[in-house]
């Protein structure tokens, strides 16, 4: 509009107006607009400004907010040092907690109860991200109150453990991470000033358990392989004459990284029968990692 642009009674113009935004824009975008207009007849006649009931020289309307919204939206990815292990060596994971978001997320915190299998003993083997992280009573936890992690960035946590022949088979675990704004989080603070809003949180509490807007990793399996071996020690004399019996002397020994069951011992030298279990370390009938068990044979 402006100078030559009139209106008759009863018409009207208008203009659309956009704009791209971003992740800086998140928040109100606040604006208003207003108009003026004069009744001269001739440039060089009076300006005589139209002014509304209240005095003012323009027109304006309504401040118009638009809520540009950004939410965060985290990622969690657990990985294995190695998905495969002999008992004995290290297992290790990686957690990695990523905002994938347009918004900041707030007091970002990650929790993971650590897979107590015997002989573990976790520890944290380094960070990275900004975070500070402990273990206690079983339980890892990184950042809290006062992380805050940008659209973009990422904080992680390497943790170890030795095994033993103990730990064989599969360690499995899984990890979650949470942020203070997330959409349930920030539900919940609006509807604290209503009694009704309480109930219903209280309610979804209630039914729900933990905040369902926790992410979680995948459960990440780590197999600590125990392999089975076993050590025959054979003696006897040094000499022998005919028609003498010999008695041989044997050591079985569990050498592997498993206990062994239904041990049975054969040697074709041995005369039919005479073979006989003289010493069986704890007594039971299990061949227990590092036990020995002592047999003795003749042969006519």
């Amino acid at each position: 509009g402006g100078e030559g642009f009139d209106l008759d009674p009863g018409d009207d113009a208008s203009v659309h107006i956009t704009s791209p935004t971003t992740p800086d824009t998140c928040g109100n975008v606040k604006n208003q607009a207003e108009a003026q207009w004069d009744t001269s007849d001739t440039p060089q006649g009076p300006q005589l400004t139209l002014t509304t009931d209240d005095g003012r020289d323009d027109i304006e309307s309504e401040v118009v907010k638009i809520e540009v919204e950004c939410e965060p939206e985290l990622d969690i990815v657990k990985e294995a040092d190695d998905g495969s292990v002999d008992a004995g060596e290290e297992i290790g994971y990686t957690v990695t907690v990523s905002n994938d978001g347009d918004g900041t997320a707030e007091d970002v915190e990650l929790t993971d109860d650590l897979p107590d299998d015997e002989g573990l003993d976790w520890e944290i083997a380094g960070t990275n991200g900004g975070w500070d992280c402990e273990i206690d009573a079983g339980t890892l936890t990184c950042g809290g109150e006062g992380f805050d992690l940008d659209p973009g960035d990422d904080a992680s946590v390497h943790i170890t453990t030795p095994t033993t022949p103990d730990t064989c088979g599969n360690v499995k675990n899984q990890a979650e991470a949470d942020a203070s704004n997330a959409e349930d989080d920030e539900e919940n603070e609006e509807n604290e000033d209503g009694q009704q809003g309480e109930q219903e949180a209280d309610e979804r509490s209630d039914d729900e358990g933990d905040n369902e807007d926790d992410v979680e990793s995948e459960v990440v399996k780590i197999e600590v392989e125990c392999t089975p071996a076993i050590q025959v020690v054979k003696d006897g004399p040094d000499v022998v004459h005919r028609g003498d019996t010999i008695t041989y002397l044997f050591e079985v020994t569990n050498v592997g990284q498993l206990d062994l069951y239904d041990v049975e011992l054969t040697d074709p030298i041995c005369d039919e029968g005479s073979i006989e279990l003289v010493e069986d370390g704890n007594g039971d009938p299990v061949l227990a990692i590092d036990e020995v068990w002592r047999y003795t044979c003749t042969r006519l």
